[in-house]
């Protein structure tokens, strides 16, 4: 005897493959510049020693930034009490 139940489980359970998203593209140090309303200099000074660090992923001697870091950044670096620094 067959359950039925069990069949009709089986038959509802379809597998499908997962399609992995698209990651984001990393933004070049011209881009972040002209995003931040700064030089290419401050960029890239930012991303290598200077505080506030700027987070950046390396290639060899190719900086790329992830948009979301960039964004968390801003968010850290907001004044809202009108102090200075």
């Amino acid at each position: 005897m067959r359950n039925t139940a069990a069949t009709a489980f089986e038959s509802d359970a379809i597998v499908r493959p997962t399609v992995p998203a698209q990651p984001e593209p990393l933004l070049t140090i011209n881009e972040v510049a002209a995003w931040l309303g700064v030089s290419k200099a401050w960029v890239y000074d930012h991303s290598t020693r200077k505080k506030p660090y700027l987070p950046c992923v390396r290639f060899g001697e190719l900086t790329r930034f992830r948009r979301g870091e960039i964004e968390r950044f801003i968010q850290e670096h907001v004044k809202t009490d009108g102090s200075a620094g």
